[in-house]
């Protein structure tokens, strides 16, 4: 594995301090505290390596969820459907069954207006003859 680069070299930051005139003892701790700080807020490859790994790890947790999801709601689906084609059928049958029942009455209340035609054209025959 190739030597990571190094983002700030702490050693040659202390030898331009020390060349400008700046105490050895002086350029030693500004270069360590400027170091620290860096080394603390700079990512490294290793870094970012690690939060692509939790990262792709989260994105198939999530992959994983939501096809667990979609899983539940295609049983959901076909359990609506399937009660909704049930429901649809008895529907159908108590509508068939409802038009059978009308045909009967229909049938009644011809039958019935038919006789109650015969008994009133009787009535007017009769009424007729008893006038004349």
């Amino acid at each position: 594995m190739s030597q990571p680069q190094r983002i700030f070299d702490s050693l040659a930051y202390l030898n331009e301090l020390k060349r400008v005139g700046v105490s050895e003892e002086q350029a030693t701790v500004h270069a360590e505290t400027l170091f620290a700080i860096l080394d603390n807020q700079l990512l490294t490859r290793q870094d970012m390596h690690d939060m692509e790994m939790r990262l792709s790890h989260d994105i198939k947790q999530v992959d994983l969820n939501v096809k667990d999801v979609e899983l539940r709601l295609s049983k959901e689906i076909q359990q609506v459907e399937s009660k909704l084609s049930k429901d649809i059928q008895q529907l159908d049958a108590k509508i068939t069954a409802m038009d059978s029942k009308l045909g009967v009455i229909k049938h009644e209340l011809l039958t019935k207006l038919g006789g109650l035609m015969a008994v009133l054209f009787t009535l007017l025959i009769g009424s007729i003859k008893f006038i004349h």
